[in-house]
């Protein structure tokens, strides 16, 4: 679907930030492109949608170069969503989502239900978030918001540089599986810049590894782990293995604080509830819908322990620094 020939760029200060680049990113999937500060994956990224311009060789998309079309055409297809979040803090939630639209002229009834769609999509409540502005949100409903109006269009094609590097740690790991959960939905082409090699293994279906302006391999997350083909794609993939990939999903039961001596806060109640066989997704998610310090963990009907936004931070520091 996007195919890069020969694509090189160097700029007036004599700076090559990417050299004779050849690969092909295929409709659907999710491509994650990632390398040390400096190595040339932005530059790729903002070639794509003209941002920057190549100084040598060619982008097509759909087997047409993007050199030749439309550029207002062209970004109208393609959804951009950046690590500063970058909404007008004078417009509206929904103000924000319906500016693409609204240069394309699509109806206000139209643009609302798009508007009312897209927040579902992204995880916020339409009639709780619309009228909101951005600084009421919170740094991943910004960030919600971001992809939402990067979607709005309906593009084909969804850039994403960098987008949770910002944010939290509990946060940033929601968000990475809200865009896998979202991907099921949309099936858009992602192409996804990242300097983290965790996020680029749990998120990608294909990775391409930069260093200096080059690609060193591009493969899925089993082939740069199992046949790296150069001696830098291993160690920046460090220490990890596919087991320890699979033994990341924890449970409530894993991470649960069992001092239940702390059980009676007055705001509690069966949505602050959960069980000790679900996940710490889900932990994390309940807790920031309920408004609660913490849930409590039952289960048989008996209280075994509470689960807090404090154990599940501790937790994934545990996990950073195994």
């Amino acid at each position: 679907m996007i195919t890069f020939n020969n694509v090189s760029k160097e700029f007036v200060d004599g700076t090559k930030a990417v050299d004779n680049l050849n690969f092909t990113i295929e409709k659907g999937e999710i491509f994650v492109v990632i390398g040390p500060s400096g190595c040339g994956k932005t530059t790729t990224m903002k070639m794509i949608n003209r941002l920057i311009d190549p100084s040598e060789g060619s982008i097509h998309i759909n087997n047409q170069s993007i050199a030749e079309g439309d550029i207002h055409k062209l970004r109208w297809n393609i959804g951009y969503v950046l690590q500063q979040i970058a909404l007008f803090p004078n417009m509206t939630v929904a103000e924000n989502i319906s500016v693409v639209p609204e240069m394309k002229k699509w109806s206000k009834d139209k643009i609302t239900a798009r508007v009312d769609e897209l927040l579902g999509l992204v995880g916020l409540e339409a009639h709780t978030y619309r009228d909101r502005m951005p600084h009421e949100l919170s740094g991943g409903q910004q960030q919600r918001v971001g992809v939402a109006r990067a979607l709005a269009a309906n593009p084909d094609i969804l850039l994403m540089d960098e987008p949770f590097s910002a944010l939290d740690p509990i946060s940033r790991e929601q968000l990475q599986e809200d865009v896998q959960n979202l991907q099921g939905t949309i099936q858009k082409t992602i192409v996804f810049v990242t300097h983290d090699m965790d996020e680029a293994l749990k998120l990608g279906d294909r990775i391409c590894l930069m260093k200096e302006g080059k690609v060193i391999q591009v493969g899925t997350p089993e082939e740069l782990m199992t046949t790296p083909s150069d001696p830098f794609v291993t160690q920046f993939i460090g220490n990890r293995s596919l087991d320890k990939m699979e033994s990341t999903k924890m449970l409530v039961r894993d991470v649960m604080d069992r001092n239940v001596n702390l059980i009676n806060h007055p705001t509690l109640s069966t949505k602050h509830v959960i069980n000790p066989n679900q996940s710490i997704e889900e932990a994390y998610q309940q807790l920031k819908e309920g408004s609660a310090p913490y849930l409590l963990v039952k289960e048989n009907g008996d209280v075994v322990g509470t689960i807090s936004y404090e154990d599940l931070a501790r937790t994934w520091m545990k996990e950073r620094e195994a």
